[in-house]
C-alpha cells in the first residue's frame, strides 16, 4: 500500500491558503484512488455551474469550450458564462465529450478558487466511505487510504497539531486497539527519551506510528469524526458546527390552544363574566393548561359636564310662576376603586322645590309658586313657610 507522502507527491498545488491546498488536495486524492469519479464530480458541479463558477474568466470559460466542444477560441470568448454552460451541457449530452474530459481540463487548483469550498467538500465526503465494511477490502483499503491522506495533509498544512489528533483519538482508545508490540516499541522509545532527559511528544508518537498504521488499528468511524471532522472540517469551515443540547430550541406545538386572554376580552365585550368561560380544547391529546381567570377591571363613569346657570322664573298670564325645567342630575362621585358608579336620577319635583327655595330666599318680593306637589324630601306637609302667596 502506498503511503500517504507518496501518493501526495503526484500533484503539488500552488496555492497561496493552507486551507485552500488542503482542499485541493483532498480532493485530487480521491480521484487519483478511485475513491471518486469524473461523473461525480460533474453531478455536483454540471456544466452550467462550472461556468458560473468561471463568471469573471472568460479565457478559461473559451479554454473550456475548445476543447470540448471544438468551437473557433474567439468565438467562445464572447460568450456569456450561461452560453457557454448551454454549449458544454449539450455537448455532453450528445457525447461530444465526457465527464472525465472536462475534469482533465479543470484544474486542480482552478476547482478550489473558482468553486464552492463547502461542495467540494461535500464531493469529498459523500457517501460515507469510512463506514466500510471490513468485509470489502478494496473499500474498506480505500477509505483507510483517504482517511490517512486527509489526516497527514492536514498536518502538513498545519491545519491541526500532532497533538490534535492524539487527543481527539485518545491514549485510551490507542493503548486498547494497538497491538502489543506496537505498545512495546512506544514504552521502549519513550523509556529511552526518558534516560536522556528529553521529552516524548506527540510528534514522536505519530513518528513512530503514523496516520497510515492508525487507520490500520483504531476503527475508521471513530477517526473520521474525532479528528477529520471535529478537528479539521469543522474548524476549517468545510462544514457547518455540530449543535449543541444548549442550542437547541423545541420547537413550538402545532395546533395549539389560542391564549385564553383573547377569549376573556370578547367575554368582556358581550357582558360575560370570564369565569364562566368553557374550558379550553384539548390539544395532541393533552389538556390544554387553563387560562386563569382575569378580574373586571371597573369602568369609572365618565365625567359629567358643568351644568348651565339656572334661569330665572318668568311669570305666566295667571300670575303664577312657571317651574323651571328639571336639571340633568350630576353622577354620583366613585366611592370606591372597585365599584362602579351609578347615575343618579333626577327628581323634577324635587328640582322644582329647590329653585323655588332658592328664589324667595334671594328676594322677598319675587312671585313665587303659589301651590306644588308635596315635596317628596320633607319629612311634614306643607306649611305657610313653605309657600308663600303674593
Amino acid at each position: 500500500m502506498e503511503d500517504a507522502t507518496t501518493e501526495s507527491s503526484r500533484f503539488e498545488s500552488k496555492l497561496t491558503s493552507a486551507r485552500e491546498r488542503f482542499l485541493a488536495h483532498c480532493l485530487e486524492h480521491a480521484l487519483e484512488i478511485e475513491l471518486r469519479c469524473a461523473a461525480d464530480f460533474i453531478r455536483h458541479f454540471p456544466p452550467d455551474a462550472i461556468m458560473r463558477g468561471l463568471l469573471h474568466q472568460p479565457e478559461l470559460r473559451a479554454q473550456m469550450l475548445v476543447l470540448t466542444t471544438g468551437v473557433r477560441h474567439k468565438i467562445a470568448l464572447r460568450k456569456s458564462a450561461e452560453s457557454a454552460g448551454e454549449d458544454l451541457q449539450i455537448a455532453l449530452d450528445e457525447g461530444e465529450t465526457d465527464p472525465e474530459s472536462i475534469v482533465a481540463i479543470f484544474d486542480p487548483d482552478d476547482r478550489v478558487r473558482y468553486l464552492e469550498a463547502s461542495r467540494l467538500w461535500a464531493l469529498c465526503v459523500e457517501g460515507e466511505f469510512w463506514k466500510a465494511s471490513p468485509t470489502s477490502h478494496v473499500e474498506c483499503d480505500r477509505a483507510r487510504r483517504q482517511i490517512a491522506f486527509v489526516i497527514e495533509r492536514a498536518l502538513t498544512e498545519a491545519l491541526i497539531t500532532h497533538r490534535d489528533v492524539v487527543d481527539a483519538i485518545g491514549v485510551a482508545e490507542l493503548a486498547t486497539r494497538l497491538p502489543r508490540s506496537e505498545l512495546g516499541k512506544l514504552v521502549e522509545r519513550a523509556l529511552d527519551a526518558g534516560h536522556r532527559a528529553a521529552p516524548f511528544t506527540e510528534a514522536d508518537l505519530l513518528a513512530m506510528l503514523p496516520p497510515a498504521e492508525l487507520v490500520r488499528h483504531v476503527p475508521l468511524p471513530h477517526v473520521w469524526e474525532s479528528v477529520v471532522v471535529a478537528r479539521i472540517a469543522e474548524r476549517h469551515g468545510f462544514v457547518a458546527p455540530a449543535a449543541t443540547a444548549a442550542d437547541a430550541v423545541p420547537a413550538p406545538v402545532e395546533g395549539a390552544a389560542a391564549p385564553a386572554r383573547a377569549e376573556v376580552t370578547a367575554a368582556k365585550a358581550a357582558g360575560a363574566t370570564p369565569a364562566k368561560l368553557a374550558k379550553p380544547e384539548t390539544v395532541a391529546g393533552r389538556p390544554a393548561t387553563p387560562a386563569k381567570p382575569e378580574a373586571a377591571e371597573p369602568r369609572p363613569a365618565p365625567p359629567a359636564p358643568p351644568a348651565p346657570p339656572a334661569p330665572k322664573p318668568v311669570a305666566s298670564e295667571t300670575g303664577k310662576v312657571a317651574a323651571t325645567p328639571a336639571k340633568a342630575a350630576t353622577a354620583a362621585p366613585v366611592k370606591a376603586a372597585t365599584t362602579p358608579a351609578k347615575a343618579a336620577t333626577a327628581d323634577p319635583v324635587a328640582a322644582a322645590w329647590s329653585d323655588a327655595r332658592e328664589l324667595a330666599d334671594f328676594d322677598d318680593d319675587a312671585p313665587v309658586i303659589e301651590s306644588l306637589p308635596p315635596d317628596p324630601n320633607a319629612d311634614a306637609e306643607v306649611t305657610d313657610d313653605d309657600i308663600r302667596i303674593t
